[in-house]
C-alpha cells in the first residue's frame, strides 16, 4: 500500500519504526551520563556480543523496562520543526509531572532520539521503569496517546540481548519485535 495525501499506511510505518536507531545521548551510569546509539542487529550477522567488543549495557539498561515515544509527527504525518518542538516541550513537562512520584531508584527518563533510513529524525524520551514496570507501560501508552502517536518503544534484556517491541497504540498493524545493539556511526552532535 502507498501513502495517501502524504500519511503513511501502517505497514510504511511498521517497517519504518522497525528499522530506526535510537540515540540516548544522556543516559543515567554512576559516574554521571553516557551516550548509547543502537542499530538493529541483521539476524544473518555474525556479530559479536556487545561484551566482547568491551562495550556493555549500562546498569540501568540491564535493570530496566524501557519505553521510547515522543510528540513528533502524529501518526507518522510530518508536521512543521515549530510545532514538534512545541509538542515536545509539552511532552517533556507532562513527563516531569508523571514522573515525580517515582524515586530515581525505582523509575527515571532521559530524552532520546530516533533516526529513520531516511535520515529524518525525531526526539523523544526513555522512560526507565526498575520496579512498577506495568505502570510505566500505562503510563506510556496514555501519554502517547495524548500526543497521537501510533505507536511506543519497548525494550527490555532478554538473555543478555536488548530486544526493542514496537507496540501499537493508535495504529494497529505496526507491531514488530527486533534485537538491538550499540551502534558507535551515529553522529551525536545534533542531539547534544
Amino acid at each position: 500500500m502507498e501513502s495517501i495525501n502524504g500519511i503513511k499506511t501502517a505497514q510504511e510505518l511498521k517497517i519504518q519504526w522497525a528499522g530506526g536507531r535510537d540515540v540516548w545521548p544522556k543516559v543515567p551510569v554512576d559516574e554521571g551520563f553516557m551516550s548509547i546509539q543502537t542499530k538493529v542487529k541483521d539476524p544473518k550477522s555474525l556479530e559479536v556480543s556487545q561484551a566482547h567488543l568491551g562495550k556493555d549495557w549500562p546498569a540501568i539498561v540491564k535493570e530496566s523496562t524501557m519505553y521510547g515515544f515522543g510528540a513528533y509527527n502524529p501518526r507518522g504525518q510530518v508536521l512543521s520543526n515549530d510545532v514538534n518542538e512545541k509538542q515536545h516541550k509539552l511532552l517533556q513537562i507532562d513527563i516531569e509531572h508523571s514522573m515525580a512520584k517515582y524515586p530515581g531508584s525505582m523509575a527515571q527518563y532521559w530524552e532520546a532520539a530516533s533516526i529513520w533510513e531516511d535520515g529524518s529524525s525525531e526526539k523523544g524520551f526513555i522512560l526507565a521503569f526498575r520496579e512498577r514496570k506495568d505502570e510505566g507501560l500505562e503510563l506510556s501508552i496514555e501519554l502517547a496517546r495524548r500526543y497521537d502517536q501510533g505507536a511506543i518503544y519497548q525494550f527490555a534484556m532478554e538473555d543478555g540481548r536488548l530486544m526493542r517491541d514496537t507496540i501499537a497504540v493508535l495504529d494497529d498493524g505496526t507491531e514488530a519485535r527486533v534485537e538491538v545493539v550499540m551502534d558507535d556511526q551515529v553522529d551525536l552532535s545534533p542531539f547534544l
